[in-house]
């Protein structure tokens, strides 16, 4: 849906003096419900069965609104659609905007996620540049049998990491661009059945909030329900790291530990995505002395670095040697001082293979 339709419902429950936990509870369960059905009991594993209480609940002006609302693809805000969990997640983190997090518009996580699976191929499945192109937009290409061999074998083990998930910003729009390219590559594949792999087999998520990663789960499930395949559980994302993706455990990164089979057979992952926090330093002195403590960063802590230089540092650690590394970030690590260290390190590790200013 519009974000101003969803701010509006969230701004009824305000009106009533609905206290903020239970509003949140409550606008989840009927959001879930108007997505997956009245019905769909696989929803309890999700919300649990109670309804929460409000005292004076607006639920006639709420239920009003949703109930004109149609059910539509995901990403579209002429609906309601998963990704509305995602920002009504935002919406209830009061201190998303001081901790640096900031909600990631469909259509630059598309672009993304499509600029991504284009590297994909030409860098990692071999193929030729108008080939890739026109199989990420979806069109039939001219591919030899070892070719098309080549990219599904590549795309079905594709290891996809986002360290600073969310509620899915990146990682669901991807999931569902890999969808697409698969389908393209092999129409006889059985879409929910290919999605439940893409979940289940490529996806790696990390995040400091446990209530984004229930909502990046129960929207996984949305997804897959709307396919097709009913959830059966609580988890439909099987990896899934809750914590602080900076941390350090026994000289690696916690991630290391968390996804051990990805480093054991792979060296580490194919694809990093990020949308880092964006902090710097002027009234975080805890969070930079928590990264002056730790012997990954310590090297890194110099004036006026931001935070989002160390989810740099960190893809450069997780990644496998010709592995990829997209970002949606702020400009200013190219040309701040306090990024010199960054600046040298992509220079002498890295190839840039596509940049875009949005102004």
């Amino acid at each position: 849906m519009k974000p101003s339709v969803l701010r509006r419902l969230v701004g009824l429950f305000a009106k009533h003096n609905c206290h903020e936990a239970v509003s949140y509870a409550l606008l989840r369960r009927l959001l879930a419900q108007r997505i997956a059905g009245e019905n769909a009991r696989w929803l309890n594993h999700f919300l649990g069965s109670a309804m929460p209480v409000l005292t004076q609940p607006p639920l006639p002006e709420v239920c009003a609104i949703l109930n004109k609302l149609p059910n539509a693809r995901e990403g579209s805000q002429d609906g309601l659609c998963p990704q509305d969990l995602a920002l009504l997640n935002e919406l209830f983190s009061s201190d998303k905007k001081a901790q640096g997090i900031f909600y990631t518009p469909w259509a630059t996580a598309v672009h993304l996620a499509e600029e991504t699976l284009f590297s994909v191929l030409t860098h990692q499945a071999g193929l030729p540049t108008p080939t890739a192109q026109a199989l990420v937009l979806g069109k039939k290409a001219p591919l030899t049998a070892q070719q098309a061999q080549q990219a599904e074998r590549c795309l079905r083990g594709l290891t996809v990491c986002d360290p600073a998930a969310g509620a899915g910003g990146l990682l669901v729009p991807f999931a569902l661009a890999l969808l697409a390219l698969r389908k393209t590559l092999t129409p006889s594949l059985e879409e929910g059945q290919m999605l439940q792999e893409i979940v289940e087999q490529n996806l790696f998520a990390a995040d400091i909030s446990s209530a984004a990663l229930d909502d990046l789960q129960l929207r996984f499930a949305l997804l897959l329900a709307q396919k097709g395949q009913t959830p059966t559980g609580k988890v439909v994302l099987p990896h899934v790291f809750w914590g602080d993706a900076l941390g350090e455990k026994s000289g690696n990164s916690v991630l290391c530990k968390a996804f051990a089979s990805v480093f054991e057979q792979k060296g580490g992952f194919d694809v990093i995505l990020s949308n880092p926090p964006y902090v710097g330093q002027k009234n975080h002195r805890a969070v930079f002395e928590k990264l002056r403590q730790n012997p990954l960063w310590k090297d890194y802590c110099q004036p006026k670095s931001d935070l989002l230089y160390f989810f740099f540092y960190l893809t450069l650690d997780l990644l496998k040697e010709g592995g990829i590394g997209s970002f949606i970030t702020t400009s200013y690590f190219a040309s701040a001082a306090g990024a010199q260290s960054l600046r040298t390190r992509l220079k002498q590790e890295t190839a840039l293979l596509f940049l875009e200013d949005f102004g």
